[in-house]
Protein backbone atom coordinates (compact mmCIF):
# COMPACT_ATOMS: atom_id res chain seq x y z
CA UNK A 1 0.00 0.00 0.00
CA UNK A 2 1.28 3.50 -0.82
CA UNK A 3 0.34 6.86 0.67
CA UNK A 4 -2.25 7.57 -2.06
CA UNK A 5 -4.39 4.69 -0.82
CA UNK A 6 -4.76 6.08 2.69
CA UNK A 7 -8.41 7.15 3.00
CA UNK A 8 -9.19 10.83 3.40
CA UNK A 9 -10.62 12.13 6.68
CA UNK A 10 -13.88 13.02 4.94
CA UNK A 11 -14.19 9.44 3.62
CA UNK A 12 -13.51 8.03 7.09
CA UNK A 13 -16.11 10.33 8.67
CA UNK A 14 -18.73 9.13 6.18
CA UNK A 15 -17.93 5.51 7.11
CA UNK A 16 -18.25 6.34 10.79
CA UNK A 17 -21.60 8.04 10.22
CA UNK A 18 -22.82 5.05 8.23
CA UNK A 19 -22.03 2.76 11.20
CA UNK A 20 -24.00 4.87 13.71
CA UNK A 21 -21.04 5.43 16.02
CA UNK A 22 -22.31 8.00 18.47
CA UNK A 23 -19.16 10.02 19.16
CA UNK A 24 -18.93 13.84 18.84
CA UNK A 25 -17.65 15.07 15.46
CA UNK A 26 -14.51 16.78 16.77
CA UNK A 27 -13.45 13.63 18.60
CA UNK A 28 -14.04 11.55 15.46
CA UNK A 29 -11.82 13.90 13.49
CA UNK A 30 -9.05 13.78 16.10
CA UNK A 31 -9.00 9.96 16.34
CA UNK A 32 -9.16 9.63 12.54
CA UNK A 33 -6.23 12.01 12.06
CA UNK A 34 -4.16 10.13 14.61
CA UNK A 35 -4.89 6.75 13.01
CA UNK A 36 -4.04 8.06 9.55
CA UNK A 37 -0.70 9.34 10.86
CA UNK A 38 -0.03 5.92 12.44
CA UNK A 39 -0.75 4.35 9.04
CA UNK A 40 1.70 6.74 7.34
CA UNK A 41 4.42 5.79 9.82
CA UNK A 42 3.69 2.09 9.23
CA UNK A 43 4.05 2.54 5.45
CA UNK A 44 7.31 4.48 5.91
CA UNK A 45 8.70 1.56 7.90
CA UNK A 46 7.79 -0.88 5.12
CA UNK A 47 4.66 -2.40 6.65
CA UNK A 48 1.57 -3.21 4.64
CA UNK A 49 -1.70 -1.80 5.96
CA UNK A 50 -5.03 -1.79 4.16
CA UNK A 51 -7.65 0.93 3.96
CA UNK A 52 -10.18 -1.39 5.63
CA UNK A 53 -7.76 -2.04 8.51
CA UNK A 54 -7.28 1.70 9.09
CA UNK A 55 -11.04 2.25 9.28
CA UNK A 56 -11.50 -0.83 11.49
CA UNK A 57 -8.89 0.49 13.95
CA UNK A 58 -10.65 3.86 14.07
CA UNK A 59 -14.04 2.22 14.72
CA UNK A 60 -12.60 0.14 17.57
CA UNK A 61 -11.12 3.22 19.23
CA UNK A 62 -14.28 5.27 18.74
CA UNK A 63 -16.44 2.52 20.21
CA UNK A 64 -14.42 2.85 23.42
CA UNK A 65 -15.34 6.54 23.41
CA UNK A 66 -19.10 6.01 23.01
CA UNK A 67 -19.38 6.36 26.78
CA UNK A 68 -17.05 7.62 29.48
CA UNK A 69 -13.40 6.72 28.86
CA UNK A 70 -13.05 5.81 32.53
CA UNK A 71 -15.09 2.62 32.78
CA UNK A 72 -16.20 0.25 35.46
CA UNK A 73 -14.37 -3.07 35.00
CA UNK A 74 -14.73 -6.49 36.57
CA UNK A 75 -11.53 -7.45 38.36
CA UNK A 76 -11.02 -11.20 37.90
CA UNK A 77 -7.24 -11.12 38.42
CA UNK A 78 -7.15 -12.29 42.05
CA UNK A 79 -5.21 -9.15 43.01
CA UNK A 80 -7.35 -7.27 45.51
CA UNK A 81 -5.62 -3.86 45.56
CA UNK A 82 -4.93 -3.64 41.83
CA UNK A 83 -3.02 -0.44 41.01
CA UNK A 84 -3.96 -0.53 37.31
CA UNK A 85 -7.63 -1.11 38.09
CA UNK A 86 -8.10 1.79 40.51
CA UNK A 87 -6.73 0.17 43.67
CA UNK A 88 -9.45 -0.33 46.32
CA UNK A 89 -13.18 -0.14 45.53
CA UNK A 90 -15.44 1.79 47.89
CA UNK A 91 -18.19 0.42 50.07
CA UNK A 92 -21.59 0.87 48.33
CA UNK A 93 -23.10 2.99 51.11
CA UNK A 94 -20.03 5.22 51.19
CA UNK A 95 -20.23 5.61 47.41
CA UNK A 96 -23.85 6.77 47.75
CA UNK A 97 -22.75 9.37 50.29
CA UNK A 98 -20.10 10.58 47.83
CA UNK A 99 -22.75 10.91 45.10
CA UNK A 100 -24.95 12.92 47.48
CA UNK A 101 -22.11 15.30 48.28
CA UNK A 102 -20.97 15.54 44.65
CA UNK A 103 -24.40 16.55 43.36
CA UNK A 104 -25.20 19.11 46.05
CA UNK A 105 -23.59 21.93 47.99
CA UNK A 106 -21.79 20.95 51.18
CA UNK A 107 -20.07 22.39 54.23
CA UNK A 108 -16.61 21.66 52.77
CA UNK A 109 -15.14 24.87 54.16
CA UNK A 110 -18.00 26.19 56.27
CA UNK A 111 -18.09 25.83 60.05
CA UNK A 112 -21.74 25.00 60.81
CA UNK A 113 -21.28 25.43 64.57
CA UNK A 114 -19.73 28.89 64.48
CA UNK A 115 -21.27 30.12 61.21
CA UNK A 116 -17.96 31.11 59.64
CA UNK A 117 -15.35 29.87 57.19
CA UNK A 118 -13.94 26.45 58.14
CA UNK A 119 -11.01 24.20 57.22
CA UNK A 120 -11.67 21.15 55.10
CA UNK A 121 -9.19 18.82 56.78
CA UNK A 122 -10.87 19.40 60.16
CA UNK A 123 -13.86 17.41 58.87
CA UNK A 124 -11.96 14.14 59.32
CA UNK A 125 -9.36 15.19 61.90
CA UNK A 126 -11.15 13.90 65.00
CA UNK A 127 -12.02 10.56 63.40
CA UNK A 128 -8.37 9.94 62.50
CA UNK A 129 -7.25 10.93 66.00
CA UNK A 130 -9.82 8.58 67.58
CA UNK A 131 -8.75 5.67 65.36
CA UNK A 132 -5.00 6.04 65.65
CA UNK A 133 -4.19 7.83 68.89
CA UNK A 134 -2.32 10.56 67.04
CA UNK A 135 -2.32 14.16 68.34
CA UNK A 136 -3.35 15.67 65.00
CA UNK A 137 -4.02 14.81 61.35
CA UNK A 138 -4.30 16.33 57.90
CA UNK A 139 -4.89 15.04 54.37
CA UNK A 140 -3.38 15.73 50.93
CA UNK A 141 -4.04 14.21 47.51
CA UNK A 142 -1.78 11.12 47.72
CA UNK A 143 0.98 9.61 49.83
CA UNK A 144 3.75 10.91 47.56
CA UNK A 145 2.39 14.39 48.26
CA UNK A 146 2.22 13.59 51.97
CA UNK A 147 5.90 12.62 52.02
CA UNK A 148 6.88 15.62 49.92
CA UNK A 149 5.06 18.30 51.90
CA UNK A 150 6.23 16.84 55.22
CA UNK A 151 9.86 16.96 54.11
CA UNK A 152 9.46 20.39 52.51
CA UNK A 153 7.84 21.87 55.62
CA UNK A 154 9.86 20.32 58.40
CA UNK A 155 13.18 19.32 56.84
CA UNK A 156 14.00 21.81 54.10
CA UNK A 157 17.82 22.19 53.89
CA UNK A 158 18.24 19.62 56.65
CA UNK A 159 19.70 16.13 56.41
CA UNK A 160 17.37 13.17 56.46
CA UNK A 161 19.00 9.88 57.51
CA UNK A 162 17.61 6.82 55.76
CA UNK A 163 18.80 3.24 55.44
CA UNK A 164 20.08 2.21 52.01
CA UNK A 165 17.72 -0.77 52.17
CA UNK A 166 14.76 1.66 52.18
CA UNK A 167 15.70 3.80 49.15
CA UNK A 168 12.89 2.17 47.24
CA UNK A 169 11.17 2.65 43.90
CA UNK A 170 7.50 1.78 43.58
CA UNK A 171 5.06 1.89 40.64
CA UNK A 172 5.29 4.72 38.13
CA UNK A 173 9.01 5.24 38.86
CA UNK A 174 8.25 6.93 42.19
CA UNK A 175 11.59 6.93 43.99
CA UNK A 176 12.08 7.91 47.62
CA UNK A 177 15.52 9.49 46.96
CA UNK A 178 14.03 11.75 44.26
CA UNK A 179 11.18 12.86 46.52
CA UNK A 180 13.56 13.66 49.37
CA UNK A 181 15.95 15.74 47.28
CA UNK A 182 13.23 17.53 45.29
CA UNK A 183 11.52 18.56 48.55
CA UNK A 184 14.57 20.58 49.60
CA UNK A 185 15.74 18.08 52.20
CA UNK A 186 19.25 16.60 52.05
CA UNK A 187 19.43 12.84 51.61
CA UNK A 188 22.01 11.03 53.75
CA UNK A 189 22.24 7.27 53.30
CA UNK A 190 23.25 5.06 56.21
CA UNK A 191 24.03 1.37 56.56
CA UNK A 192 24.27 -1.05 53.66
CA UNK A 193 21.78 -2.62 51.27
CA UNK A 194 21.22 -5.64 53.50
CA UNK A 195 22.24 -4.53 57.01
CA UNK A 196 21.66 -1.33 58.94
CA UNK A 197 22.55 -0.99 62.63
CA UNK A 198 21.58 1.63 65.21
CA UNK A 199 25.19 2.86 65.23
CA UNK A 200 24.89 3.65 61.50
CA UNK A 201 22.29 6.27 62.32
CA UNK A 202 23.99 7.48 65.51
CA UNK A 203 27.40 7.94 63.85
CA UNK A 204 25.91 10.04 61.03
CA UNK A 205 23.95 12.54 63.13
CA UNK A 206 25.41 16.04 62.86
CA UNK A 207 24.34 19.66 63.30
CA UNK A 208 22.73 19.45 59.83
CA UNK A 209 20.59 16.42 60.69
CA UNK A 210 16.86 17.10 60.92
CA UNK A 211 15.31 13.65 61.00
CA UNK A 212 15.60 9.91 60.85
CA UNK A 213 13.24 8.59 58.18
CA UNK A 214 11.96 5.03 57.95
CA UNK A 215 10.26 3.86 54.75
CA UNK A 216 8.18 0.71 54.56
CA UNK A 217 9.65 -1.46 51.80
CA UNK A 218 6.12 -2.09 50.48
CA UNK A 219 6.44 -4.11 47.28
CA UNK A 220 9.51 -6.22 48.04
CA UNK A 221 11.21 -7.90 50.98
CA UNK A 222 14.69 -9.00 51.97
CA UNK A 223 15.65 -12.26 53.58
CA UNK A 224 18.86 -14.03 54.49
CA UNK A 225 21.79 -12.03 55.86
CA UNK A 226 19.75 -8.93 56.68
CA UNK A 227 19.18 -6.65 59.64
CA UNK A 228 17.23 -3.48 60.37
CA UNK A 229 16.72 -1.32 63.44
CA UNK A 230 13.56 -1.58 65.56
CA UNK A 231 11.14 1.33 65.57
CA UNK A 232 11.48 1.90 69.31
CA UNK A 233 15.26 2.21 69.02
CA UNK A 234 15.02 4.75 66.22
CA UNK A 235 12.38 6.73 68.11
CA UNK A 236 14.51 6.80 71.27
CA UNK A 237 17.59 7.86 69.31
CA UNK A 238 15.70 10.67 67.57
CA UNK A 239 14.33 11.91 70.90
CA UNK A 240 17.78 11.71 72.53
CA UNK A 241 19.35 13.74 69.69
CA UNK A 242 16.42 16.18 69.48
CA UNK A 243 15.61 15.37 65.84
CA UNK A 244 12.40 14.14 64.19
CA UNK A 245 11.44 10.55 63.50
CA UNK A 246 9.35 10.28 60.32
CA UNK A 247 7.85 7.04 58.99
CA UNK A 248 6.37 6.54 55.53
CA UNK A 249 4.13 3.50 55.96
CA UNK A 250 3.01 3.32 52.34
CA UNK A 251 -0.23 1.35 52.38
CA UNK A 252 -1.54 2.41 55.78
CA UNK A 253 -2.91 -0.64 57.57
CA UNK A 254 -5.34 -0.07 60.46
CA UNK A 255 -6.07 -3.69 61.45
CA UNK A 256 -4.07 -6.88 62.00
CA UNK A 257 -3.91 -8.73 58.68
CA UNK A 258 -2.86 -11.99 60.31
CA UNK A 259 -6.53 -12.73 61.02
CA UNK A 260 -6.90 -13.17 57.24
CA UNK A 261 -3.95 -15.56 57.00
CA UNK A 262 -1.52 -12.92 55.71
CA UNK A 263 1.91 -12.01 57.02
CA UNK A 264 2.31 -9.30 59.63
CA UNK A 265 1.97 -5.76 58.30
CA UNK A 266 2.82 -2.83 60.61
CA UNK A 267 -0.22 -0.77 61.55
CA UNK A 268 -0.59 2.98 61.80
CA UNK A 269 -1.53 2.71 65.48
CA UNK A 270 1.68 0.84 66.25
CA UNK A 271 3.74 3.53 64.56
CA UNK A 272 2.12 6.22 66.71
CA UNK A 273 2.50 4.14 69.88
CA UNK A 274 6.20 3.56 69.22
CA UNK A 275 6.93 7.27 69.24
CA UNK A 276 6.89 8.35 65.62
CA UNK A 277 6.68 12.15 65.31
CA UNK A 278 5.14 12.05 61.83
CA UNK A 279 3.68 9.15 59.88
CA UNK A 280 2.22 9.18 56.35
CA UNK A 281 0.29 6.58 54.33
CA UNK A 282 -2.16 6.10 51.45
CA UNK A 283 -5.93 6.22 51.78
CA UNK A 284 -6.81 4.10 48.75
CA UNK A 285 -4.85 0.92 49.40
CA UNK A 286 -5.27 -1.11 52.58
CA UNK A 287 -7.39 1.59 54.16
CA UNK A 288 -9.95 1.16 51.36
CA UNK A 289 -11.05 4.76 50.75
CA UNK A 290 -10.37 7.17 47.86
CA UNK A 291 -6.96 8.36 46.69
CA UNK A 292 -5.35 10.56 49.31
CA UNK A 293 -2.31 10.83 51.55
CA UNK A 294 -2.86 10.97 55.31
CA UNK A 295 -0.38 12.67 57.64
CA UNK A 296 -0.53 12.02 61.38
CA UNK A 297 1.67 13.26 64.16
CA UNK A 298 2.48 15.85 66.78
CA UNK A 299 0.12 18.85 66.76
CA UNK A 300 2.83 21.49 66.38
CA UNK A 301 4.27 19.67 63.35
CA UNK A 302 0.92 19.07 61.63
CA UNK A 303 0.01 22.74 62.14
CA UNK A 304 3.22 23.78 60.38
CA UNK A 305 2.35 21.50 57.48
CA UNK A 306 -1.15 23.02 57.28
CA UNK A 307 0.39 26.47 56.89
CA UNK A 308 2.65 25.46 54.01
CA UNK A 309 1.43 27.19 50.79
CA UNK A 310 1.74 23.80 49.06
CA UNK A 311 -1.31 22.61 51.02
CA UNK A 312 -3.48 24.52 48.58
CA UNK A 313 -1.72 22.80 45.68
CA UNK A 314 -2.07 19.34 47.22
CA UNK A 315 -5.41 19.54 49.02
CA UNK A 316 -8.21 17.04 48.43
CA UNK A 317 -11.73 17.73 47.18
CA UNK A 318 -15.13 17.17 48.77
CA UNK A 319 -15.64 13.73 47.21
CA UNK A 320 -12.32 12.40 48.49
CA UNK A 321 -13.02 13.68 52.00
CA UNK A 322 -16.49 12.15 51.94
CA UNK A 323 -15.13 8.76 50.82
CA UNK A 324 -12.44 8.91 53.49
CA UNK A 325 -14.84 9.85 56.28
CA UNK A 326 -17.37 7.18 55.35
CA UNK A 327 -14.70 4.49 55.25
CA UNK A 328 -13.12 5.60 58.53
CA UNK A 329 -16.53 5.39 60.22
CA UNK A 330 -16.69 1.71 59.24
CA UNK A 331 -13.40 1.22 61.08
CA UNK A 332 -14.71 3.08 64.12
CA UNK A 333 -17.73 0.77 64.20
CA UNK A 334 -15.46 -2.27 63.61
CA UNK A 335 -17.45 -3.13 60.48
CA UNK A 336 -14.27 -4.13 58.68
CA UNK A 337 -15.75 -6.64 56.26
CA UNK A 338 -18.11 -4.03 54.85
CA UNK A 339 -14.93 -2.51 53.37
CA UNK A 340 -14.49 -4.34 50.02
CA UNK A 341 -10.76 -5.09 50.55
CA UNK A 342 -11.54 -7.03 53.72
CA UNK A 343 -14.70 -8.60 52.36
CA UNK A 344 -12.59 -10.10 49.55
CA UNK A 345 -9.90 -11.23 51.96
CA UNK A 346 -12.62 -12.97 53.98
CA UNK A 347 -14.17 -14.67 50.93
CA UNK A 348 -13.92 -18.42 51.52
CA UNK A 349 -12.90 -21.25 49.21
CA UNK A 350 -16.47 -22.61 49.36
CA UNK A 351 -17.86 -19.24 48.24
CA UNK A 352 -15.43 -19.10 45.32
CA UNK A 353 -16.27 -22.68 44.26
CA UNK A 354 -19.97 -21.85 44.42
CA UNK A 355 -19.47 -18.79 42.18
CA UNK A 356 -17.39 -20.76 39.68
CA UNK A 357 -19.94 -23.60 39.53
CA UNK A 358 -22.77 -21.11 39.01
CA UNK A 359 -21.08 -19.72 35.90
CA UNK A 360 -20.00 -23.09 34.47
CA UNK A 361 -23.40 -24.70 34.96
CA UNK A 362 -25.23 -21.84 33.23
CA UNK A 363 -22.97 -20.99 30.28
CA UNK A 364 -24.47 -21.96 26.93
CA UNK A 365 -21.55 -22.04 24.49
CA UNK A 366 -20.40 -25.28 22.83
CA UNK A 367 -17.12 -23.67 21.73
CA UNK A 368 -15.91 -23.27 25.30
CA UNK A 369 -14.09 -25.61 27.65
CA UNK A 370 -14.41 -24.40 31.24
CA UNK A 371 -12.57 -25.87 34.19
CA UNK A 372 -12.31 -24.96 37.87
CA UNK A 373 -8.73 -24.37 39.02
CA UNK A 374 -6.92 -23.52 42.21
CA UNK A 375 -4.53 -20.60 42.03
CA UNK A 376 -2.81 -18.00 44.20
CA UNK A 377 -3.96 -14.43 44.75
CA UNK A 378 -2.18 -11.44 46.20
CA UNK A 379 -3.24 -8.47 48.25
CA UNK A 380 -1.41 -6.10 45.88
CA UNK A 381 -0.83 -2.36 46.13
CA UNK A 382 2.66 -2.91 47.52
CA UNK A 383 1.31 -4.60 50.64
CA UNK A 384 2.57 -7.87 52.20
CA UNK A 385 4.68 -8.97 49.19
CA UNK A 386 5.45 -12.31 50.87
CA UNK A 387 1.79 -13.19 51.34
CA UNK A 388 -0.22 -15.34 48.96
CA UNK A 389 -3.63 -16.86 49.47
CA UNK A 390 -5.40 -19.78 47.84
CA UNK A 391 -8.04 -18.84 45.27
CA UNK A 392 -10.50 -20.59 42.99
CA UNK A 393 -11.36 -19.56 39.45
CA UNK A 394 -12.44 -20.61 35.98
CA UNK A 395 -9.99 -21.59 33.24
CA UNK A 396 -11.33 -20.82 29.74
CA UNK A 397 -10.39 -22.42 26.41
CA UNK A 398 -12.10 -21.81 23.07
CA UNK A 399 -12.20 -24.16 20.06
CA UNK A 400 -11.28 -21.34 17.66
CA UNK A 401 -10.07 -18.33 19.64
CA UNK A 402 -6.61 -18.10 21.16
CA UNK A 403 -5.99 -17.05 24.75
CA UNK A 404 -5.14 -13.58 23.44
CA UNK A 405 -8.40 -13.48 21.46
CA UNK A 406 -10.36 -14.42 24.60
CA UNK A 407 -8.65 -11.64 26.52
CA UNK A 408 -9.45 -9.12 23.76
CA UNK A 409 -13.09 -10.19 23.61
CA UNK A 410 -13.56 -9.85 27.37
CA UNK A 411 -11.74 -6.53 27.70
CA UNK A 412 -13.81 -4.97 24.92
CA UNK A 413 -17.17 -5.64 26.54
CA UNK A 414 -19.32 -2.69 27.64
CA UNK A 415 -18.21 -3.71 31.13
CA UNK A 416 -14.68 -5.05 30.52
CA UNK A 417 -13.67 -8.25 32.30
CA UNK A 418 -10.00 -8.43 33.26
CA UNK A 419 -8.44 -11.81 34.08
CA UNK A 420 -5.01 -13.34 33.51
CA UNK A 421 -3.33 -16.17 31.64
CA UNK A 422 -2.81 -19.38 33.61
CA UNK A 423 -1.00 -22.17 31.75
CA UNK A 424 -2.91 -22.51 28.44
CA UNK A 425 -6.14 -21.07 29.83
CA UNK A 426 -7.51 -17.58 30.28
CA UNK A 427 -8.28 -17.51 33.99
CA UNK A 428 -11.01 -15.63 35.86
CA UNK A 429 -10.26 -15.58 39.58
CA UNK A 430 -13.37 -15.59 41.77
CA UNK A 431 -11.59 -14.06 44.78
CA UNK A 432 -11.99 -10.54 43.41
CA UNK A 433 -15.33 -10.98 41.62
CA UNK A 434 -18.48 -9.70 43.33
CA UNK A 435 -21.57 -11.92 43.36
CA UNK A 436 -23.45 -9.16 41.50
CA UNK A 437 -20.91 -9.48 38.64
CA UNK A 438 -21.38 -13.19 37.97
CA UNK A 439 -24.20 -12.68 35.46
CA UNK A 440 -22.09 -10.22 33.45
CA UNK A 441 -19.37 -12.88 33.15
CA UNK A 442 -21.95 -15.54 32.34
CA UNK A 443 -23.42 -13.42 29.53
CA UNK A 444 -20.00 -12.59 28.10
CA UNK A 445 -18.95 -16.25 27.96
CA UNK A 446 -22.26 -17.27 26.41
CA UNK A 447 -21.79 -14.65 23.65
CA UNK A 448 -18.16 -15.58 22.87
CA UNK A 449 -18.72 -17.08 19.41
Amino acid sequence: MDFHQIPSISYILKEIKRNDINVPHDLCVLISQREVEIAREAIRSGKNITKDKIIENIKIKLNFLNKSVLKRVINATGIIIHTNLGRSPLNDSVAKEVAEIATNYSNLEYDLFNNKRGRRDLLIRDILIALTGSEDATVVNNNAAAVYITLNTLLNKKEVLISRSELIEIGGSFRIPDVITSSGAILKEVGTTNKTHLRDYENNISELTGAIMKVHQSNFYQEGFVQSVKMEELSNLARKKNILFFEDLGSGCLIDLRKYGLNYEPTVQESIQKGTDIVSFSGDKLLGAGQCGIILGKSKLIERIRKNPLMRVLRVDKMTLCALEGTLRLYLDKRYEEIPVYRMLAKTIDEMIQDAKYIISNVKNKNLTLEIFESEGRLGGGSTPRSFFKTIGIGIKHKILSTKDIETFLTRRSIPIIGRVLDDFYFLDMKTVYSKELDFILQALSEMS
